[in-house]
C-alpha cells in the first residue's frame, strides 16, 4: 500500500467518524488532486472493499443472524421498510377511479413508496429510523455525484447513509460504512457496489468540500434535482413528480430547481407555478459541486402514473414551441386527408427486421380502404430545448432512420401523403402525436411519445419474449390517467430472429427481450384495420 493509498483510507474513514472535527490533525496526509484523482481512487475501493449486500425482503436465518451480531434490529429494519415517518399531505390518488383493480395495486405502491420525497419538500430533510438504536433520526446533507442515485448521510451510533434511487426514486438501500454492508430495501435484486465505490471516490477526491457542506450548521436550502435525458422517464417519473408536489401545494417549498436535461421543453413552460429565477442550468457535474458549495439539500423526485392534466401541459408547451406555419400545415392536411397513420421505425435491438417491406404492404392495403390515407413516419426525435446539441451518435441514429424512411417512400404512390418526422424537433414529434388518429409501433419509448403524450388508439409489434409478459408488465398499459391501451400484435405472427444485437455498446449472443424479430404483415395489418374502422372522420 503506497502513500497515496494510506491517504484514500484515512479520509474516507475520517469523513465518516459520529464526532466530526471542523480540522484535520497533523498527521493526516490527504490525496493530491489531479485529473486522473476519481479513477484511481475508485480503482483503489474497488480492490479493497469486501462489501456484504443483504436483501431486507428475502432474509434467510444466516443473514438474520449476521445482523444481529452486528448489533442490527430486525424490528427497526422493518418500520424502515414498511412506514412513512411522516404523512405528508399527498391525495388519496390510489383511489383514482380511471385505475382497474389490477393496476391499482401496483400504483398504490410506488405511491406510499415515494411519499417520503413530499415530506422532504416540507420540511427540508430526510428521515429515517437508525436500524441499530431505533431512533428516529434526519438528515438534510445529500451527496450526489452523476449517478442515478442520491446518498444522504445519517449520524446515530455511527455514521451510515440511506441511498435513493432507481426509476421512482424510492428508498434503495441502507450503506453502512463501518462494516461496508449494503442493507437494501428494494424487493428486487439490484447491486449497488459500483454505486457506492464511486460515492467513496468522489467523497475523497473533493474531501475539503464534502468536510465543509457536513459540518455547515446552516440551514440548507431545499432543491429538486431533474436530471433524466430520457424524454419518457422525464415525463413519467420527472415531471410526474413535480406535479406530484404540485398538487400538494409544495412547489413554494422549493428554493431551486437545479436543471441537467430539459428533453420535453423549458420546465418553467410546463409549470409556469415555478419562477424563472427559481431555475438554474447545470450539467450533472456542476451539480455535484453547486450541492457542496451551497449547503443544498437535494431531492430527486419520482412517480410513476401520468395525469391527465400533465400530459395537457407538455403538449401545449410543445405546441407553444412550433412555428405557426408548422401549426397551418398540419391543420390544413388534417382537413384534405382522413385518416392520419403513425408508423414508428426502429434500428438496433428489439426491431422489425423486414420493417420496410411489412410497412409499405400493411399502408398499400389501407389506401384500398382509405384512400385519403395520410401517413406520419416516426423515429428517433430531438430532445431538448438547444437544437444545436446534437451529438454523433444521434446523427448515427438519424441517418441510418432517414435511409429506411427513403426505402418506404420509394414504394410507395407517389400520390400518398408522407410526413417525416426522423431528426425533427420532440416538440413537432408531439404536436403531430396529437393529430394522428392511430398508429403502428415498435414497443417500448417509441410508442409512449404518442401513447403517453396524445393517448391515441394503436397496435404495438415485439419480440415473443416481451409479448409473453402479463399484460400489465408491458410499458405503455398503465402509467397514464384514462389511457388507451394498445393492442399488442399476436404472439402467432411473430417469430424472434436469434442473431446477435448490440445493446447500449455491448453485443449479447441470446439477447432475450433485446431480440429482434419478424412479423407477418397479414396479421399486423388484421389489428390495424380494426382500429382503423372504428374511427369517424371530422371531416364529415
Amino acid at each position: 500500500m503506497n502513500k497515496n493509498e494510506i491517504s484514500y483510507l484515512e479520509a474516507w474513514n475520517y469523513i465518516n467518524q459520529v464526532n466530526l472535527k471542523k480540522s484535520f490533525d497533523n498527521n493526516y496526509t490527504f490525496p493530491v488532486k489531479n485529473d486522473r484523482a476519481e479513477i484511481e481512487i475508485e480503482s483503489y475501493f474497488k480492490n479493497i472493499s469486501q462489501y456484504q449486500s443483504i436483501n431486507i425482503n428475502k432474509l434467510d436465518a444466516l443473514s438474520k443472524t449476521y445482523l444481529e451480531n452486528l448489533g442490527f434490529s430486525l424490528t427497526y429494519l422493518d418500520l424502515n421498510l414498511s412506514s412513512i415517518i411522516r404523512q405528508s399531505k399527498l391525495s388519496k390518488e390510489k383511489n383514482n377511479k380511471s385505475f382497474s383493480k389490477q393496476n391499482r395495486r401496483s400504483y398504490s405502491r410506488v405511491l406510499e413508496a415515494t411519499k417520503f420525497q413530499v415530506s422532504m419538500a416540507e420540511e427540508g430533510y430526510i428521515t429515517a429510523i437508525c436500524p441499530k438504536t431505533g431512533k428516529h433520526v434526519s438528515s438534510n446533507k445529500s451527496i450526489f455525484f452523476s449517478e442515478g442515485y442520491l446518498f444522504y448521510r445519517f449520524v446515530s451510533s455511527e455514521v451510515f447513509y440511506l441511498i435513493t434511487g432507481d426509476v421512482w426514486l424510492e428508498k434503495a438501500a441502507f450503506y453502512f460504512p463501518s462494516s461496508d454492508l449494503i442493507i437494501t430495501l428494494f424487493p428486487k435484486k439490484v447491486d449497488l457496489i459500483q454505486n457506492i465505490n464511486k460515492l467513496k471516490s468522489f467523497i475523497v477526491s473533493n474531501w475539503d468540500r464534502v468536510l465543509k457542506y457536513t459540518l455547515c450548521k446552516d440551514n440548507p436550502q431545499t432543491v429538486v434535482l431533474v436530471k433524466s435525458r430520457h424524454f419518457a422517464h422525464h415525463l413519467w417519473n420527472e415531471l410526474s413528480g413535480i406535479y406530484k408536489l404540485y398538487e400538494s401545494n409544495c412547489l413554494t417549498k422549493i428554493d431551486k430547481f437545479l436543471v441537467v436535461n430539459e428533453p420535453l421543453g423549458f420546465i418553467c413552460d410546463i409549470f409556469p407555478e415555478i419562477p424563472p429565477d427559481k431555475i438554474e442550468n447545470l450539467t450533472r457535474k456542476e451539480v455535484s459541486y453547486k450541492i457542496l458549495e451551497n449547503n443544498y439539500f437535494v431531492i430527486s423526485l419520482g412517480h410513476n402514473f401520468i395525469k391527465e392534466k400533465l400530459a395537457s401541459r407538455v403538449y401545449k408547451s410543445a405546441q407553444k414551441r412550433c412555428p405557426k406555419s408548422f401549426l397551418m400545415e398540419i391543420k390544413e392536411s388534417r382537413k384534405k386527408n382522413f385518416p392520419f397513420f403513425w408508423v414508428s421505425i426502429r434500428t438496433g435491438s428489439r426491431t422489425w427486421i423486414s420493417q420496410v417491406d411489412g410497412v409499405v404492404k400493411i399502408i398499400k392495403n389501407l389506401l384500398n380502404e382509405f384512400p385519403e390515407l395520410a401517413v406520419v413516419i416516426d423515429g428517433f426525435s430531438l430532445p431538448g430545448t438547444d437544437k444545436k446539441k446534437v451529438n454523433l451518435q444521434w446523427q448515427e441514429i438519424i441517418s441510418r432512420e432517414q435511409k429506411i424512411v427513403q426505402e418506404i417512400t420509394s414504394l410507395l404512390p407517389s400520390t400518398v401523403k408522407v410526413y417525416n418526422t426522423v431528426g425533427c424537433p420532440l416538440y413537432e414529434s408531439i404536436v403531430w402525436a396529437h393529430n394522428i388518429d392511430f398508429y403502428l409501433t415498435h414497443h417500448g419509448t417509441i410508442q409512449h411519445k404518442v401513447g403517453w403524450t396524445a393517448n391515441k388508439p394503436g397496435v404495438v409489434h415485439t419480440n415473443t419474449t416481451i409479448l409473453k409478459l402479463p399484460l400489465l408488465s408491458k410499458p405503455g398499459t398503465w402509467e397514464r390517467e384514462n389511457g388507451i391501451v394498445p393492442v399488442f400484435v399476436p404472439e402467432r405472427y411473430v417469430v424472434d430472429i436469434d442473431d446477435k444485437v448490440r445493446l447500449r455498446g455491448r453485443v449479447i449472443e441470446k439477447p432475450s427481450q433485446a431480440s429482434n424479430y419478424e412479423c407477418d404483415w397479414r396479421g399486423v395489418y388484421k389489428e390495424v384495420l380494426k382500429i382503423a374502422k372504428s374511427i369517424e372522420n371530422p371531416n364529415i
